[in-house]
C-alpha cells in the first residue's frame, strides 16, 4: 500500500474540510462575491417577488431605491442588482425568480457600457457563488466560457482555493481593502436588507482615482460587447419578452467629466448603435436615459455612482416615465429622464438608511451587548 499517498490525500481532505468550514455563509469573501450570494438567496425568497424588480450592476444598485419607487407608483419594489452585475448574472437571477413561480408587472435592468466590454471571466469569485451545475454547463457551451466553468468546478470542489485570498491577507502575504474588516460586510447586509436589495451610498462625495476612463488619445480602438455578455442580453430580454414582462433598459446619470472623455472615442455613438438594435428586436423594451441629467456632486458619492439623494432623485425620474407604461399609455421607446429639482422629499429621506447610517446602528447594538 502507498501509504505516503494515502496520507497525502488524507491529509488534503482534512484541510478541504476544515476550510469548507471557513468559507461558509461567515467566511472570508469580496464585497462584490457578498453581493452576488445575497441577491442569488434573495431572489428565492418572497421580498423579492415583488410588481417592480431591478436587475443589473452597481450603478443600478445604488441608482434604484424601491421605496422610492412604491412611494410614487403603488406598486412593491426590489432590488436584484449585484456589484461588477453583468448580463449573465442578470439572466440567472431572472430565472431563479422566475421558477419561484412569480411574475413581475415590470422589470427594471442596467447593462452598463463599460463592463459589457469585459469578459465574464474576470469574475471567478462572484461567480462561485451563484453557479450551480445548470450554470455552469450553460458557460461553458452556450456562452463560450468553458474556461470559467471549470475554475467555477474547482473553487467548488476545492474551498481552500476560494479561500486562498484571506488566508494569505492573515499571514500577511497580501493586503487589501475588501476583506470584511470592522465588521464591513455585516454593514453591507443590513443597508440591503433594510433597502429592500439597494445600496444606498452617504451624501459626502469622495473622489476615486482610476474610477474614470483614461482621456481618449486616438487610434483603432472602438467600443464592442464581449460575445458572451452580448448574449445573454438577449437571453435576458428573450426570457422577458416570453412572459410578456416590460423591460425598461436604465442608463443611470453621468458627470459631465465621464462623458467628455468618452465622447472622443465613440462610445456614446456605438453604445446607442447597440441599444437600438435591441429595440428593434424586443418589442417589450424600453430604454430609459438619464445622461443627459445635469446633476453635479450633490448627487454623486464618487466619480460613477449616486449618493442617497441622486438616487431618490433617479428613482423618482424612473417612476414618473415608466408609470403611464404601466397604465397602458403610448409612448416612446427611448425616453430622455428629466428632473427639475435635486431637493429630496422629507418623507423619502426618512425612509431610507445610508451605509453610515447602518454602520452606526450596528455599532450601536455592539455597544448595548
Amino acid at each position: 500500500m502507498p501509504w505516503g499517498l494515502v496520507g497525502a490525500i488524507g491529509l488534503i481532505v482534512g484541510v478541504e474540510l476544515a476550510m469548507a468550514g471557513l468559507v461558509g455563509d461567515s467566511g472570508p469573501r469580496s464585497r462584490l462575491a457578498l453581493s452576488w450570494l445575497a441577491a442569488c438567496r434573495a431572489a428565492e425568497e418572497p421580498a423579492a417577488r415583488a410588481e417592480i424588480v431591478c436587475f443589473g450592476d452597481s450603478l443600478a444598485k445604488l441608482a434604484i431605491v424601491p421605496r422610492a419607487l412604491e412611494h410614487e407608483l403603488g406598486m412593491s419594489a426590489y432590488n436584484l442588482s449585484v456589484l461588477a452585475g453583468q448580463a449573465p448574472c442578470s439572466f440567472v437571477l431572472l430565472r431563479t425568480l422566475l421558477e419561484t413561480g412569480h411574475r413581475p408587472r415590470v422589470v427594471l435592468v442596467d447593462f452598463a457600457c463599460p463592463l459589457l466590454t469585459v469578459p465574464p471571466s474576470q469574475n471567478p469569485d462572484c461567480w462561485a457563488e451563484i453557479a450551480d451545475a445548470r450554470v455552469c454547463s450553460e458557460l461553458a457551451f452556450r456562452g463560450g466560457e468553458p474556461w470559467l466553468a471549470a475554475v467555477i468546478a474547482a473553487r467548488t470542489a476545492f474551498p481552500s482555493w476560494r479561500a486562498r485570498s484571506d488566508v494569505r491577507r492573515r499571514l500577511g502575504l497580501e493586503h487589501t481593502s475588501d476583506s470584511n474588516a470592522n465588521g464591513e460586510h455585516e454593514a453591507l447586509l443590513r443597508n440591503w436588507a433594510v433597502n429592500q436589495g439597494a445600496q444606498v451610498a452617504p451624501r459626502g462625495f469622495v473622489a476615486v482615482a482610476g474610477a474614470l476612463a483614461e482621456p481618449y488619445t486616438g487610434g483603432g480602438w472602438s467600443w464592442r460587447p464581449d460575445a458572451t455578455n452580448m448574449l445573454y442580453v438577449d437571453a435576458f430580454l428573450e426570457l422577458a419578452q416570453a412572459r410578456n414582462i416590460p423591460v425598461f433598459w436604465l442608463i443611470p446619470p453621468a458627470r459631465g467629466e465621464r462623458v467628455r472623455r468618452l465622447e472622443p472615442a465613440g462610445v456614446a455613438a456605438a453604445f446607442g448603435r447597440f441599444t437600438a438594435e435591441r429595440l428593434a428586436r424586443f418589442p417589450i423594451l424600453t430604454v430609459l436615459d438619464g445622461q443627459r441629467l445635469e446633476w453635479d456632486s450633490w448627487a454623486y458619492r464618487d466619480p460613477t455612482h449616486l449618493n442617497r439623494d441622486g438616487a431618490i432623485a433617479f428613482s423618482l425620474a424612473v417612476a414618473r416615465a415608466i408609470g403611464p407604461r404601466i397604465k397602458g399609455e403610448p409612448g416612446p421607446r427611448l425616453v430622455d429622464l428629466c428632473s427639475t429639482a435635486p431637493a429630496v422629499p422629507a418623507a423619502l429621506d426618512s425612509l431610507v438608511e445610508d451605509l453610515d447610517q447602518s454602520r452606526a446602528a450596528l455599532a450601536d447594538r455592539v455597544a448595548l451587548d
